[in-house]
């Protein structure tokens, strides 16, 4: 089961776990805002709104 929380203050922070038997060689990642992903099929993103 994967887990999720959210922090709203001033700002706002969103985590995510996966929980499964064995490690995928997990990583703490801070992404700044309007950070743009970059994806292959649907193109970039600047944010989850778009």
């Amino acid at each position: 089961m994967c887990t999720a929380a959210t922090y709203k203050s001033k700002d706002f922070y969103f985590g995510r776990t996966l929980d499964y038997e064995f490690s995928y060689g997990d990583q703490i990642v801070i992404t700044p805002r309007n950070y743009s992903f970059h994806f292959r099929y649907i193109g970039d993103k600047k944010s989850i709104m778009q």
